[in-house]
């Protein structure tokens, strides 16, 4: 299978990856990658899935009746966000992590899900214009506490 790579042209201004690249160049590519996807990481994987799924819905029966607005926003963001924090960094975050640890200003999970929602932001501002905006200067604060984290 020969994938267009025309159509992911513009992700090549981020570096070469598996989206954009064929050939010899896209298996060195994927011989990289492939750790990644071992079956004792599709294994953390679907464990932590599994945990938060299993949080989740305890949660909602002590809460009835339960209402999910956006399925996105509710549900499928945050559980992306506990998989990821969980796989690449090693932080468990569930349904209700709320403890600031000393030394930082927001919990992992706030950190991680503001920088996954302002993760454009570093590509395009320049390092004086994130005071400009509130938002801006929030969105500086997730990135910064993630690197510490």
């Amino acid at each position: 299978f020969v994938k267009s790579t025309e159509l992911y042209k513009v992700l090549r201004d981020f570096g070469s990856n598996l989206l954009v690249v064929e050939g010899e160049e896209w298996r060195r590519q994927r011989r990289i990658a492939a750790p990644a996807f071992s079956d004792r990481n599709n294994r953390l994987v679907w464990d932590t899935t599994k945990r938060f799924v299993d949080k989740a819905t305890d949660s909602w029966e002590l809460k009835k009746p339960t209402i999910i607005h956006d399925v996105r926003k509710d549900f499928t963001s945050p559980i992306s966000l506990c998989i990821i924090a969980k796989a690449a960094f090693g932080q468990d975050i569930s349904v209700e992590t709320d403890i600031t640890p000393t030394g930082h200003k927001l919990t992992f999970g706030d950190a991680l899900s503001m920088a996954a929602k302002t993760l454009h932001l570093p590509l395009v501002l320049p390092s004086w214009a994130w005071e400009l905006r509130e938002s801006w200067s929030k969105a500086k604060q997730a990135h910064d506490e993630l690197r510490v984290y």
